[in-house]
């Protein structure tokens, strides 16, 4: 799965980046912990994108599939 959000910082694609880059759940929440208030308010900004990102690529494979069973259907 691709996920694409476009419109962000430098400093917000980066943070997207070590979020993409963390290998596990405890690792994330450490590193999240350890950030100012800030910085911890913005990566609860682009969770909440990557979690409307995610889901409009399954609505979108939904209507695709739809799409292609109805010209199946009778």
């Amino acid at each position: 799965m691709t996920i694409t959000i476009e419109g962000v910082s430098k400093r917000q694609k980066r943070l997207l980046n070590i979020m993409w880059n963390i290998d596990s759940s405890e690792d994330y929440e450490e590193w999240k912990s350890g950030l100012s208030e800030e910085l911890m308010n913005e990566v609860d900004t682009l969770e909440t994108l990557l979690m409307y990102e995610s889901i409009e690529e399954e609505l979108q494979s939904f209507e695709d599939a739809k799409q292609l069973l109805s010209k199946f259907a009778l």
